[in-house]
């Protein structure tokens, strides 16, 4: 799993460097690769989980609520990462539908119920975070496009 958390990673931010010819580009390719990654990384997390579980291994001999809990910050610090490099609004979409289900769990301890609440409205602040940086970010490339002195060519 790591290996392909690596694999889809890389491709991701090769993505995310070079921008789509088309709408249509960025909506099966962008869009699509990107909530690709965020599942993968979110699976990661839980793969990590089920494994120290079932040898018993938690870190400092955490209950199984508080592990949750830490994975829980370990999954926002991940999406602040990756949302301060890439404002990517889609994988960021992901971390919310898996806090989201981790929260309507059947027989939710409340503390874990209440860190994933915590969890997805902190990412929903980070989704309009980085849809304000997106449209920033274009704001100025329209700005410092209008404002380019055209060149002579042929004086």
């Amino acid at each position: 799993m790591l290996a392909l958390l690596l694999a889809v990673g890389i491709a991701h931010a090769r993505l995310m460097r070079a921008p789509p010819t088309a709408a249509l580009e960025r909506w099966s390719v962008d869009h699509t690769f990107s909530v690709y990654f965020g599942w993968v990384t979110v699976a990661t997390l839980v793969n990590l989980s089920v494994v120290l579980e079932a040898y018993d291994a938690r870190p400092f001999g955490l209950g199984a609520p508080a592990w949750a809990i830490v994975m829980l910050a370990a999954a926002f610090l991940i999406a602040s990462l990756v949302t301060r490099r890439y404002a990517d609004r889609w994988y960021l979409g992901v971390f919310v539908w898996a806090a989201v289900g981790i929260v309507l769990a059947p027989g939710q301890v409340p503390s874990v119920a209440l860190a994933a609440s915590v969890l997805a409205i902190s990412i929903v602040a980070l989704i309009t975070l980085a849809t304000l940086l997106q449209r920033d970010l274009a704001l100025q490339t329209r700005r410092s496009r209008d404002n380019a002195v055209p060149t002579q060519s042929g004086d």
